[in-house]
């Protein structure tokens, strides 16, 4: 495991290869693929691809990957409420804020995108 990428195996390779051949096309991606599977779901009595338990964890990832960027610390799934970043809250009273609103602009008028000189 070199630089921390495990060593080569193609009979995993085309094994995963043939799976995901194996699938049907997508017709729909993003939010509309999402919606689409939740309907096409209730509408055929089945499991969406993606349930509220893939979401959490889905997120409990990102808030453990800011959790070890902001702590410099390992971390440890499932993550718990005694993490410092489980919730919201935890995250947003301990992130490094980069930019700070200081000030509003009044009577902003849209004219559209300037390029500068004749076009």
């Amino acid at each position: 495991m070199a630089n921390g990428y495990p060593e080569s195996d193609e009979e995993k390779r085309l094994s995963l290869e043939s799976t995901y051949s194996a699938l049907p096309e997508v017709q729909c991606s993003g939010h509309t693929g999402q919606i689409e599977d939740i309907l096409s779901a209730i509408e055929g009595g089945r499991a969406p691809l993606i349930d509220g338990a893939d979401g959490r964890r889905a997120i409990e990832f990102i808030m453990g990957v800011y959790q070890s960027a902001f702590t410099g610390s390992s971390v440890t799934f499932p993550l718990t409420e005694k993490d410092a970043f489980y919730t919201k809250e935890g995250l947003m009273k301990r992130v490094v804020k980069f930019y700070r609103k200081s000030a509003t602009i009044q009577g902003y008028k849209d004219t559209g995108i300037s390029v500068g000189g004749t076009l």
